[in-house]
């Protein structure tokens, strides 16, 4: 038996708070020396009992009570230092049976059966609007990485213990782990492994318990905490994630999130808050002037929780984040001139590859990006030009014109300028990270490598080199006004019958806003060695937006590289594209040796603010 067991066991059982948590704190620092340690205390019925029953009397004074005893009168003189003091020998207690449960099946059973994580699930929700504040971080460390332990390669407790704390216990829980997101996730991880996911993406209430870990993944970049704990809190993200994703659950838990509402988050928030007749610290046991200050500070507590949830949209956009770092990740790809060139792991491989066999998920993906740039048109008043898509463009990816009619699939998705949901549209456009994030997923599916034969889904390639195309084109008629770009043989969008000057200005602004390099990446990885999307953006007419992005523009870095990639992809390998190129590149040197003549001197706009093309890149 190691010396720091002796000490404890010595302890009288009229120990303050204090004493206990100094020897229960000398014995978890010795459970970390070996396994052999750790294999010693488990197996000490002694010390077992006696921390156990050191934790029950804990629980009880930080709920209210006099002692563990089921007819304990209630604990009238509770002052703050006392409940710090039972606060940090609870959480020394946990600590070390955090550690001793770890590979011990009989030991996770012992601590069940005691009701320990009902328990403590109950007293988190009961601090989640106490009039006492927040917890320290000891006691906030402890209780969500010991129910972590509890369970972990658990099976049956695993399925038991979401039976008993989810949803409502479960959100309490992490509401304690603000300073440690790396606990959150891996709670979560073992409570949903296995197939225990679907409760977290089918349900409102899982809804809501998700919406917390996106917002504790927000806090991973904000947090002040040390580079490790900041790599844990990424690596369980990263796993957790990974595995929701690998079993399809993507689409499900978007849309779940997509529809919750303000008033749902506080209502479900709320809920975790109520738990009626537990806790005697609660505000109904005082009255007066004391009731008012306690009923004051809950909502304080209660507040200082709400703040730090993240954005509705936010959250949007992290779960496409999560999809563009486990394809992508700083490890996984490499970029030569802005242009990913390879793509990551195996694994990032089978996950993209799932994700885009996935039906549902692909049909989340064209509508999402096509409100996505309905709503950044309307915001920079950009005039998007739906022409019908020729029918042997649709013959070459395989789809019928009614598959990429966007003028009727924007209807039907309500996302048009002028329908009842501008509100909506005007908070997509104030915080467009959604929509980055969106293009960054969808660049990593875009680069992920393909079986031979194999091909990108249809519809997306019909999207980005249609809807995509015409923003891309949209922004150029905005930068250099139709006006000069008439004069190079352009044809005036339908409906514009005097020509536009350019906005430069305006034009950058929106440029960075719609991503138009990020966008111009994009297109060059759906071109990359896919005959089929070549052709389809040569008959639709797509070549030309292409080529006019082909310059370098020092307000813009790597938009010339970006094209450049894009361009190539497009004629590689493809002579009708290449011959298509040749004729187009003709017609431009045509209108710029009639523009060195004089011929254009009496035109509307200014001929030589436009690009010229780089043909020797």
């Amino acid at each position: 038996m190691v010396p720091e067991a002796s000490c404890f066991l010595e302890l009288s059982e009229d120990a303050s708070a204090d004493e206990v948590s100094e020897a229960i704190g000398a014995l978890v620092r010795a459970s970390l020396s070996g396994n052999d340690v750790r294999s010693d205390l488990a197996s000490n019925e002694r010390i077992l009992d006696q921390v156990e029953s050191r934790l029950e009397q804990c629980l009880a004074k930080l709920a209210g009570f006099q002692s563990s005893q089921s007819t304990s009168p209630l604990l009238e003189d509770a002052s703050p230092g006392m409940l710090a003091s039972e606060e940090s020998a609870g959480a020394a207690c946990l600590k070390l049976l955090r550690n001793l449960c770890a590979g011990r099946p009989e030991l996770q059973a012992r601590c069940w059966r005691r009701g320990l994580v009902e328990r403590l699930a109950v007293q988190a929700r009961a601090d989640v609007a106490a009039p006492g504040g927040e917890r320290g971080p000891a006691w906030c460390e402890a209780v969500p990485s010991f129910m972590a332990n509890v369970i972990a390669g658990n099976q049956k407790l695993r399925s038991e213990t979401l039976e008993a704390i989810f949803p409502h216990g479960l959100a309490a829980v992490l509401t304690l782990c603000w300073r440690r997101p790396d606990h959150a996730f891996l709670l979560a991880q073992n409570l949903f492994a296995d197939g225990g996911a679907s409760e977290v993406v089918t349900t409102r209430d899982g809804h809501c318990v998700l919406y917390m870990l996106l917002s504790l993944l927000a806090s991973v970049g904000e947090m002040a905490a040390s580079e490790t704990v900041v790599a844990k809190a990424t690596e369980w993200a990263t796993i957790f994630f990974s595995s929701l994703w690998s079993a399809g659950y993507f689409t499900q838990a978007f849309l779940g999130v997509r529809e919750l509402t303000p008033a749902q988050l506080h209502a479900f928030l709320c809920s975790v808050a109520a738990v009626p007749g537990w806790g005697a610290l609660q505000v109904g046991r005082v009255s007066g002037e004391a009731a008012q200050e306690a009923s004051l500070a809950a909502s304080a507590c209660f507040g200082q929780l709400l703040s730090r949830f993240c954005g509705h949209r936010e959250a949007l956009g992290l779960l496409w984040h999560t999809v563009h770092g486990l394809l992508g990740g700083p490890s996984a790809s490499c970029e030569e001139g802005g242009v990913n060139v390879e793509c990551g792991s195996p694994a990032a491989e089978c996950l993209g590859s799932k994700l885009l066999a996935d039906t549902s998920f692909v049909d989340l993906a064209v509508n999402e990006m096509l409100a996505e740039v309905m709503a950044l048109a309307r915001k920079w008043k950009l005039e998007l030009v739906f022409n019908p898509v020729p029918a042997d463009a649709c013959a070459a990816l395989g789809l019928e014109a009614s598959e990429l009619d966007w003028k009727l699939l924007v209807a039907e998705a309500k996302v048009s300028e002028c329908n009842e949901n501008d509100k909506e549209q005007d908070e997509r456009c104030e915080n467009n990270g959604c929509f980055r994030e969106m293009l960054l997923a969808a660049i990593e599916l875009a680069a992920i490598p393909r079986k031979p034969g194999a091909s990108f889904p249809a519809r997306l390639v019909g999207l980005y080199l249609s809807v995509n195309i015409t923003l891309i084109d949209a922004l150029h008629r905005l930068r250099f006004g139709t006006a000069a770009l008439a004069a190079t043989g352009v044809p005036l969008p339908p409906g514009q019958t005097k020509p536009t000057v350019a906005d430069p200005a305006t034009a950058v602004k929106a440029s960075l806003a719609c991503e138009l390099v990020n966008q111009l990446r994009l297109m060059g990885n759906v071109l990359y060695d896919q005959p089929q999307a070549s052709d389809f953006l040569r008959l639709s007419g797509g070549l030309s937006v292409l080529m006019s992005h082909c310059y370098a523009d020092p307000e813009l870095p790597l938009l010339r590289e970006a094209g450049v990639f894009a361009l190539r992809n497009a004629t590689k390998h493809n002579l009708e594209a290449q011959s298509a190129v040749s004729e187009l590149l003709a017609q431009r040197r045509t209108v710029t040796s009639r523009k060195d003549e004089g011929e254009n001197a009496g035109y509307v706009g200014d001929m030589s603010a436009l690009p010229s093309i780089d043909e020797t890149a």
